[in-house]
């Protein structure tokens, strides 16, 4: 597997990661798929696999009946989203990066999805 660090920030590392191990759980040695390289366009939106592969993510970074029952919106205290997150032992990054993509508003909560923090942690080009 391997990732970009095309988004240098914790929300899109975790949910990436997530999805791609989703295809390897759901979709990989199965209907002989061998291998998976994600259609980043429109139309690859519309991919069954991918789409599979974006439900499993989310559900397992985040349960759905948590998620429904938070009502986290972009109106919601940053406070409140590291609540949530500190319940779920995850990232604040993860709830803060799911509102901002669900309400596709990406000027909320820039303080918590981490950008900047994910390069710094894999040595690069030897540093």
């Amino acid at each position: 597997m391997a990732l970009t660090l095309r988004y240098d920030r914790l929300n899109n590392f975790w949910f990436t990661l997530f999805h791609e191990l989703a295809h390897v759980a759901l979709h990989l040695d199965k209907d002989d798929v061998e291998a998976f390289f994600d259609d980043l366009t429109e139309g690859g939106k519309e991919d069954k696999y991918e789409r599979e592969a974006d439900k499993l993510a989310s559900e397992t970074l985040i349960p759905e009946n948590e998620w429904k029952s938070v009502r986290l919106s972009t109106k919601s205290l940053p406070k409140t989203v590291m609540a949530f997150a500190e319940k779920l032992r995850i990232s604040p990054a993860i709830p803060a990066g799911r509102i901002r993509f669900e309400k596709n508003d990406y000027s909320v909560f820039k303080q918590l999805v981490g950008t900047g923090k994910v390069r710094s942690m894999f040595c690069i080009n030897g540093n």
